[in-house]
C-alpha cells in the first residue's frame, strides 16, 4: 500500500479489495466503582478507564452506548446518582481506535421487608428493571432481564440479599410450559 507497512486493527473485512482504515486497539475496559448488587441506600457510581483521553459514554435504557455523531449516548462527566433500580451500560471511545468493550452493571433497590429476607438455600433474583412481564410460551423473543445469584454465607449458612451476589449477569427470559405457561406462578426459559 502507499502508506507503507502498518500495524493495527481493521474493523470491517474487505475480501478481494484493499484493506480498510487501520485503527489502534480499543481503549481499556470501563471500571465501575461498585459492582452489581441490591441496595437500600442511594449512592453515587463512578466510571473510569485506564486509557488517557478516552471518552466514556453510558446508557440507562439497556441500549448499547453509542459515539455516533448524530445520536451519541450521554458522556460520563462525573458520578451518576443511583436512587432506583437501574442498569448502567458503558463503553470507552478513542479517536483512531476500535470502540471499547461494553461493560454492564445493574443495581436493584430493595424496599419493605426484602432487606431482612434470609434463607438457608441459594437464591436467584430476576428483574426486568420495570420493563414488564416476560413474553408468553409461544414467543420467539425474550424479555431483557438481569439476574443475581446468591449463595449462603459459609460462616453463617444463610443467604441474605444485602450480601454481594456470587454471580450477576444479563439474561433473556420468556415463559415456558404448555398449560402451565398461563399460571400466575409460571416457569421461565432463561438464556444468559
Amino acid at each position: 500500500t502507499s502508506g507503507g507497512l502498518q500495524f493495527g486493527f481493521i474493523e470491517m473485512p474487505t475480501p478481494g479489495a484493499p484493506n480498510d482504515t487501520v485503527k489502534d486497539g480499543p481503549p481499556g475496559d470501563i471500571v465501575f466503582s461498585q459492582s452489581s448488587h441490591m441496595f437500600t441506600e442511594n449512592f453515587e457510581l463512578e466510571l473510569s478507564t485506564p486509557t488517557p483521553d478516552a471518552t466514556i459514554r453510558y446508557t440507562t435504557d439497556r441500549s448499547v452506548p453509542s459515539n455516533d455523531l448524530a445520536n451519541p449516548s450521554p458522556e460520563y462527566t462525573g458520578p451518576i446518582a443511583i436512587s432506583s433500580s437501574t442498569q448502567i451500560r458503558a463503553r470507552a471511545f478513542l479517536d483512531g481506535a476500535l470502540d471499547g468493550a461494553i461493560e454492564t452493571e445493574a443495581y436493584l433497590k430493595m424496599s419493605g421487608s426484602v432487606p431482612e429476607f434470609s434463607s438457608d438455600l441459594p437464591v436467584i433474583v430476576v428483574s426486568t428493571l420495570g420493563t414488564g412481564a416476560p413474553p408468553g410460551t409461544s414467543s420467539t423473543t425474550r424479555q431483557t432481564a438481569y439476574m443475581f445469584f446468591f449463595e449462603p454465607d459459609p460462616q453463617t449458612g444463610r443467604t441474605v440479599l444485602t450480601q454481594s451476589p456470587a454471580l450477576s449477569t444479563r439474561a433473556g427470559i420468556r415463559r415456558r410450559g404448555s398449560s402451565s405457561g398461563g399460571w400466575p406462578k409460571y416457569s421461565l426459559s432463561v438464556e444468559t
